[in-house]
């Protein structure tokens, strides 16, 4: 089975690849560049300061917007194609900020692009691999989100990870740093098994080396000493609710899923513990650190709605293979299998638990990143982030909050908001023309009538395309 699966892979790699290449001489006109076209009569969406700019002519050559004008205006580049926009709203491209596409880049990239995906930040997988990747993107030879990768995971000597670097003392820890940040990672990822001792030597050398770290907050360290130690973001959510809890020493290690995913009984003890004293201490910590937070809430929603027949109804489920859906099936998956009504029932106290926690670190001036650890069971990519950011409205944000999450606030984690995150004269050219106001409604980010990456135009027919060449 696996080989097959691999020989497959090289195949759609191949075929992405050729047919990436070709897409991109037919939106260019054969040329290096793409050529210039202008978006005439749109309402610009400010996600810095919420307001609307309506009648606005936006010019995209080469790679970048070369201006903002009223509509009434002449282009400054006559031979620019023109695309009447009238009613229609732009916003900056969208960010995940936690994916995984090891799995297969072909099929993820077109699903992240119809979806208005332009960027994304991969959490971990084959190092090398990813890279290569990157660089294709980068090059222009695969038209695909333009990528941030942390490369193989750290974890400890226990971990079951299937990309994992092992590393048990701080002398393997500080090697493992130097190794991946020799290789060209952005970042390095932190996964749940990590020793205290040989966390700490991680925090240095990263330090030392300039280089980020993120990722889970291990068993055997508290977040609040992740946070002082200088990791930038933390993922979903781990170690905070048991942190936010009374007795959080006594609980700290014991809600890592084993495989059967049993950890929900110590939940019950945390829901009774909750303290808000002790969450308002720590969301304090986070903001004075500079902590960021991704809060994967597609996460939690999905063990929330197991008893649900809507998750499994979800159309975007026709862009995933039998065979991943396959693994997905709750009655098999490690993440969720024996999981009792009780469980389910308990995972719905969590998830509103969880909406909470988000709407007090947005109050408290923590900074909040969309991500959806696709593909974790029912994440479908791209369309979950659509999914991500609805569950932080009803957590409490406001669209705009939310619309940030995905766009200026990627791009300021990321030291690149002088270049991304804003529709703005200069910056580079990845933007996503909707037929909706999605500050109006967040779910009109859905309502995608083109796409931007890069300075190359998708309108909707090659989107559809790209969907059903997946489909298929």
């Amino acid at each position: 089975m696996k080989l097959r699966l691999k020989t497959n892979a090289g195949l759609r790699d191949s075929l992405q690849l050729i047919v990436a290449f070709l897409l991109f001489l037919i939106q260019n006109g054969g040329q290096g560049l793409p050529l210039p076209f202008l978006i005439r009569d749109v309402t610009v969406v400010d996600v810095l300061h919420g307001s609307l700019r309506a009648g606005m002519s936006v010019e995209i050559v080469g790679h970048k917007i070369l201006s903002l004008t009223p509509a009434t205006e002449v282009p400054s580049h006559v031979e620019s194609q023109i695309i009447d926009a009238g009613g229609k709203f732009l916003i900056p491209g969208l960010w995940d900020m936690h994916v995984h596409i090891f799995f297969d880049p072909p099929t993820y990239f077109p699903l992240l692009l119809a979806n208005g995906v332009t960027g994304i930040r991969d959490m971990g997988g084959p190092a090398d691999w990813l890279l290569s990747w990157r660089r294709q993107v980068d090059r222009g030879y695969v038209i695909g989100p333009r990528m941030v990768v942390a490369g193989s995971y750290l974890d400890g000597p226990t971990s079951h990870q299937a990309f994992a670097v092992r590393i048990g003392t701080p002398d393997e820890a500080r090697r493992a740093v130097t190794s991946l940040a020799a290789r060209g990672v952005d970042f390095i990822k932190i996964m749940s098994v990590v020793p205290r001792e040989t966390y700490f030597a991680v925090a240095r050398e990263a330090h030392r080396q300039g280089i980020p770290f993120v990722g889970h907050v291990p068993e055997a360290v508290s977040p609040a000493e992740a946070s002082q130690a200088g990791q930038k973001s933390l993922e979903h959510l781990f170690g905070i609710l048991a942190a936010c809890a009374l007795h959080e020493p006594e609980l700290r290690g014991h809600i890592r899923p084993d495989p059967a995913g049993r950890e929900f009984h110590t939940y019950e003890t945390i829901l009774a513990e909750f303290s808000d004293t002790a969450e308002a201490r720590l969301l304090e910590e986070f903001r004075r650190n500079g902590t960021w937070q991704t809060p994967t809430l597609t996460i939690w929603s999905v063990r929330a709605s197991l008893d649900d027949p809507r998750l499994y109804q979800d159309p975007a489920l026709s862009y995933v293979s039998r065979a991943m859906r396959a693994e997905w099936d709750p009655k098999t998956d490690y993440r969720l299998r024996d999981m009792t009504p009780a469980d389910i029932a308990l995972a719905k106290r969590l998830l509103r638990r969880c909406f909470q926690i988000v709407h007090s670190m947005q109050l408290a001036g923590v900074g909040i990143l969309a991500g959806t650890d696709t593909p974790f069971p029912f994440c479908v990519p791209g369309f979950s982030l659509h999914d991500e950011l609805e569950l932080l409205v009803e957590a409490g944000l406001s669209p705009l909050e939310a619309l940030q999450s995905a766009t200026i606030r990627p791009a300021e984690f990321l030291g690149r908001d002088r270049a991304l995150g804003t529709v703005e004269q200069g910056k580079i050219a990845d933007l996503v023309l909707l037929d909706g106001n999605p500050l109006e409604d967040i779910r009109n980010t859905r309502k995608i009538a083109a796409v931007v990456v890069n300075g190359v135009y998708l309108p909707r027919g090659i989107l559809d395309r790209m969907l059903a060449e997946v489909r298929k």
